[in-house]
């Protein structure tokens, strides 16, 4: 992994955002996380990063249509649901 990853997690359930930065950080990623995806596109707004893990179901703004508006910010970042 090259260094300096940062991964926008956006998920709704405290929990499971907890476990996803236990097991990013041990892997050495630096982790952004937001509970909705109105949080998460405006972190990725003004932050940018490298990956993007969302769950598909979130209030505000579900998963794929956080993905349809980072494929306008970013045709390249990964987006993993």
């Amino acid at each position: 992994m090259p260094e300096s990853q940062t991964v926008l997690v956006a998920e709704d359930t405290a929990p499971v955002r907890m476990l996803l930065r236990r097991v990013l950080e041990t892997e050495g990623y630096r982790l952004n996380e937001a509970g909705d995806g109105v949080e998460a596109l405006a972190l990725f707004t003004r932050i940018g990063h490298d990956i993007v893990v969302a769950d598909i179901r979130m209030p505000r703004m579900d998963g794929r249509e956080l993905a349809v508006e980072l494929r306008k910010q970013s045709a390249t970042v990964p987006i993993l649901f």
